[in-house]
């Protein structure tokens, strides 16, 4: 079962498979999508995959309809962090990780979802059918088979289909960064700034350092600026890099520690494994100091990936990304913004 062979006519189309390996099978379907004039406008990817940090990793295509998300986490806890309507699923390499992933999948599908199965036990099939999937024919355990979503339960869309207008206020690292996705997935956008140009305000920083965030229970916020510096990492490379359209350099970054027990908790999360040298690595004083060239009585973490670069010059890589989908309002001053039928009005402070 293809998933191209149900997505024509479609605006946005979701496959989710459980095993993303090498990644040719995402591939396939990045090509089949490719070459499908009937395509949906829209093909969003998330794949389980193996050997990356825990989390999401957005990663940036060449092609802008297409979005993939890897994510690294046991199935049936990958779906519970889920939020999108699955229209087509891929369950391969699963046999033995239990039923307990049926319930979670039958959330997330859509009414006329489809379900490709590769090596599952018995009570995998039999726990799929009694959540509303109807196998096309008759499966034995441990045989690939395919189903369709058949649950009478109402299926209600867990985001409303969006309009392809918008409008962006201020034109900092936020606004800039929101105005290129959105022109990228094809909207027309007008960023409105009170000044002449991006980045004149917060983001008119000379330098900011991108560096990611530890802790010892892995919480939210550092899951959440992981994830964000990763992506930036790659994404900055699609603007042109670090160094090259970005004023800046990764050089890499040196945090000290604060005192003894902040060394003491940074050797605690050095010792827990989870990290990769080349994303984090935790020196000792007599490594810190040698490297660093100044005391560093306590030690300190090195992110070799992390760096400096200049805010304005991301701004503007992020705006000449935008192409023809962008129309910007600079000079506007203080703006009101009001909503008008079905819509929002923003004046500038001229009454423009």
């Amino acid at each position: 079962m293809n998933p191209a062979s149900f997505w024509q006519g479609r605006e946005r189309y979701t496959v989710f498979d459980t095993q993303y390996g090498t990644g040719a099978s995402v591939a396939a379907v990045i090509e089949a999508w490719r070459s499908d004039a009937a395509r949906p406008a829209r093909l969003h990817i998330v794949a389980l995959a193996d050997g990356l940090l825990p989390g999401f990793h957005r990663i940036p295509q060449e092609q802008a309809g297409v979005t993939l998300d890897l994510l690294a986490a046991p199935l049936e806890g990958a779906l519970s962090q889920l939020s999108c309507r699955i229209d087509f699923a891929c369950l391969r390499g699963v046999q033995g990780q239990g039923t307990g992933f049926a319930r979670g999948l039958a959330r997330l599908v859509a009414s006329d979802a489809h379900l490709a199965c590769d090596t599952l036990d018995g009570e995998q099939l039999d726990a799929l059918a009694a959540q509303g999937f109807v196998f096309d024919e008759a499966s034995e355990a441990s045989v690939k088979a395919a189903a369709h979503f058949a649950s009478r339960k109402p299926r209600l869309p867990l985001a409303p289909g969006p309009a392809r207008q918008a409008i962006v206020i201020g034109a900092g690292l936020a606004g800039c960064a929101a105005a290129e996705r959105l022109c990228a997935r094809g909207w027309q956008v007008t960023l409105v700034d009170r000044h002449a140009g991006p980045a004149r305000e917060a983001s008119g920083n000379l330098a900011g350092i991108f560096m990611p965030l530890l802790s010892k229970d892995d919480n939210i916020p550092t899951r959440l600026t992981r994830a964000a510096y990763l992506y930036a990492l790659r994404y900055w490379e699609t603007l042109g890099g670090i160094g090259g359209a970005i004023e800046g350099a990764a050089c890499g970054v040196m945090q000290l520690a604060r005192d003894a027990g902040h060394a003491a908790a940074s050797r605690a999360i050095a010792a827990s494994g989870h990290y990769p040298r080349e994303f984090a690595e935790w020196l000792e004083a007599a490594q810190a100091q040698q490297l660093l060239g100044l005391p560093a009585p306590d030690g300190a973490w090195l992110f070799r990936q992390g760096g400096w670069a200049r805010p304005g010059s991301v701004c503007e890589a992020m705006l000449a990304a935008c192409g023809a989908g962008l129309t910007t309002r600079f000079d506007a001053g203080d703006v009101s913004l009001t909503r008008v039928d079905d819509a929002w009005e923003v004046r500038a402070a001229d009454g423009s």
